[in-house]
C-alpha cells in the first residue's frame, strides 16, 4: 500500500512538473523600452518600460492567442486576444511591430524567435487608416 501511494505521488509530480515546465517554455516574456506612447485595443499607454508575454489560452490553442502587457513593476495593465502568426521559422531575436499613423502608434505584432502573435486592427485604427493607401508605416522596436 505504501509503495502504491509513493508511486502515485511520483507519477503526479512527474506529470504536473512536466506540464509546468512545458507551459513555462512556451510563454515568451519580453521586456521593451518604448520611446513613444502607443495604443493596444482601446487603451493608450505612455512611453516607458514594459513587459510583454504571449500565452496559450488552453492546451489546444496556438501560442500567441493571449497577450499580456505589464508595467515595469509587474502590474498587469492590459490583456488582449491575438492571432498566432508563428510559422515555425528559425528566427533570432525578439521585437514588437507598430503601425504608425501620423504620431499615433498601434501595437500590431509581437515576435520572439519565430513565435509570434498579431493584433487585429481596432475601429479607431481602421478610422485612422481610412483614406491612406499604404495602411500606415511599420515601426519595429527590439525587445529582450
Amino acid at each position: 500500500m505504501k509503495r502504491l501511494l509513493l508511486s502515485l505521488v511520483f507519477v503526479a509530480l512527474v506529470t504536473f512538473g512536466t506540464v509546468g515546465l512545458s507551459q513555462a517554455g512556451v510563454a515568451p516574456v519580453l521586456t521593451v523600452d518604448l520611446p513613444f506612447a502607443f495604443t493596444v485595443g482601446d487603451s493608450v499607454f505612455p512611453a516607458g518600460h514594459y513587459i510583454v508575454q504571449m500565452n496559450r489560452v488552453n492546451s489546444s490553442a496556438a501560442i500567441g492567442s493571449l497577450l499580456t502587457l505589464r508595467k515595469e513593476d509587474g502590474q498587469l495593465i492590459k490583456t488582449v486576444t491575438a492571432l498566432p502568426n508563428g510559422r515555425g521559422e528559425l528566427k533570432t531575436g525578439s521585437w514588437l511591430t507598430f503601425r504608425k499613423y501620423n504620431n499615433t502608434y498601434f501595437l500590431a505584432k509581437v515576435e520572439s524567435f519565430g513565435i509570434g502573435c498579431e493584433l487585429t486592427r481596432t475601429p479607431a485604427e481602421k478610422e485612422m487608416a481610412s483614406g491612406r493607401s499604404n495602411g500606415g508605416t511599420a515601426v519595429t522596436v527590439a525587445a529582450e
